[in-house]
């Protein structure tokens, strides 16, 4: 399809290296435009959304669940290489209010499960994570954008601070301050066990 060149990105690797690598090449087909890229989550999921989208679509060679090996990824240069101004930015779980708001971040979602009355199931509520406002998220994204190029490039910067570590628990007890009588069940050995205490 066509697309007119626009001066900004985001592209979301919550998915796989191909779909990036596709976006990143049908962005660039007008050969003139170098706009600006902003990658969210390019190195997290090492492509285990290969299993949630539509595998048939993606070249069988470029299903490389669970690893590391494609992506962008702290120290390794090959976007630089193509002209890139990389800078990666570490960030915390975002919470707070967004026109487009997402449930499936802890701030909200247990806020959300116990505005609406349901008993809300909390795993490992004692592990430690650190967050950060999307205000101030935003706010960085614009510091970086702005920066000189020798301030940024292929600088990694740790988005949050200590101030907003918190655990699982202490954001159940603030919510319970606004809504006493909401129901919470807790539970050991969940899934993801990080904890960055």
């Amino acid at each position: 399809p066509h697309l007119p060149p626009q001066d900004l990105y985001i592209i979301d690797g919550d998915h796989n290296h191909h779909t990036v690598l596709q976006e990143i090449r049908f962005i660039f087909q007008h050969e003139e435009n170098r706009p600006v890229l902003i990658f969210h989550d390019t190195a997290w999921p090492f492509a285990r959304r290969d299993l949630y989208y539509a595998p048939d679509q993606i070249p069988k060679e470029s299903r490389v669940s669970y690893c590391t090996r494609s992506g962008p990824w702290p120290g390794k240069s090959e976007l630089s290489d193509d002209g890139f101004c990389v800078t990666i930015l570490r960030q915390a779980t975002v919470y707070g209010l967004s026109p487009r708001m997402r449930f499936d971040l802890t701030v909200s979602e247990f806020t959300m499960e116990l505005k609406l009355g349901r008993e809300l199931l909390v795993y490992d509520a004692k592990t430690w994570r650190p967050y950060c406002h999307v205000k101030d998220f935003s706010r960085l994204i614009n510091v970086v954008l702005e920066a000189p190029k020798e301030k940024i490039y292929f600088e990694v910067f740790n988005v949050g601070g200590e101030v907003n570590n918190c655990t699982k628990q202490g954001i159940v007890d603030a919510i319970l301050e606004h809504l006493p009588n909401a129901k919470v069940k807790y539970q050991d050995h969940g899934s993801d066990p990080r904890n960055y205490r």
